[in-house]
């Protein structure tokens, strides 16, 4: 990731990106033409932030949190308890992806939350929610 800057030469905004495409991808359809998207100088660099194993260990349990949580709210809604054998289902479904989220490996997570297909339970709202969550960790 470097810093890139968007400038008209009165008003500049900085952000990391990985790619200057990603830089013009995201500042272009915000600003009017008079900017322009460069890699920022040196001194303009926005220190890189250090993800630590226990950094996304601890993200992967927020998400898992954030999962059951859903469940549990469903299941309110619902009125009645989910049945034994769906929520075994589940549970069964979701045992892979639950180790990678403990273990901090949150790109792997990523890949098969957007492999998986959506149904009544794990929805595609919830999906993107968890996808969002990972992104937005990885990104900050």
């Amino acid at each position: 990731m470097q810093t890139y800057k968007a400038t008209n030469g009165q008003t500049s905004y900085l952000k990391n990106f990985a790619t200057l495409q990603d830089a013009e991808n995201y500042y272009i359809p915000l600003l009017d033409s008079e900017f322009t998207v460069l890699l920022a100088e040196p001194f303009e660099q926005i220190p890189q932030r250090v993800i630590t194993l226990e950094d996304r260990m601890r993200m992967g349990i927020e998400i898992y949190k954030a999962y059951l949580q859903d469940n549990d709210e469903l299941a309110k809604l619902s009125g009645q308890p989910m049945p034994a054998s769906m929520a075994e289902a589940i549970a069964v479904s979701m045992a892979g992806l639950k180790l990678l989220l403990e273990s901090g490996s949150l790109v792997q997570s990523k890949e098969i939350l957007l492999a998986k297909t959506p149904d009544a339970i794990l929805t595609q709202a919830r999906l993107d929610k968890y996808v969002a969550m990972i992104d937005n960790f990885l990104t900050i």
